[in-house]
């Protein structure tokens, strides 16, 4: 019992309950599109808004958009990168030396990526191919016929493939 009033701990406790009860109550009538445009709005913060990328041949498309500026990959990693899809397109990616792009070869051979053509997908396991560390320059093209006329688009991008300090 406290001295000061007369009124014990616990009745305080049950008036603050009380309180807070109807504060929370009424903080919910307030909303105005109810309780699930309260939590989609708070969700919102931290759910950014994905753009769906538009299609090579689709207006507006900008082919440098494809690939990204640059990878960086481990020695022991695999690299896998996705084109856009789209029917009847022919796909041709190729990697190169960074500094005279030219076929990038490994004793004396060049590195085969044929198995990647007409293949959206390109999935480099980079220890199979025993690349030296150091930067490449990766080469995507991409040919649909649309309306009888053949649209080219390419993107290229810098791949870097760097020793990884955690191997094991």
């Amino acid at each position: 019992m406290d001295l000061f009033n007369g009124k014990s701990g616990a009745h305080r406790m049950k008036k603050l309950i009380y309180f807070l009860t109807i504060i929370f109550a009424l903080s919910l009538c307030t909303c105005s599109g109810g309780i699930q445009e309260m939590l989609d709005d708070y969700n919102s913060n931290f759910t950014p808004y994905v753009e769906i990328p538009l299609l090579p041949g689709e207006e507006g498309f900008m082919e440098d958009t494809m690939l990204f500026s640059i990878y960086h990959v481990p020695s022991t990693a695999t690299l896998c990168l996705f084109a856009p899809e789209v029917p009847n397109a022919e796909y041709k990616w190729q990697i190169r030396t960074s500094e005279e792009r030219i076929p990038l070869s490994l004793s004396g051979k060049e590195i085969n990526l044929n198995q990647f053509d007409n293949d959206p997908n390109l999935v480099l396991y980079i220890p199979s191919l025993a690349i030296a560390n150091g930067s490449y320059w990766l080469k995507l093209t991409v040919k649909i016929n649309q309306g009888g006329e053949e649209l080219v688009f390419t993107d290229s991008t810098e791949l870097v493939i760097y020793e990884d300090i955690y191997k094991m």
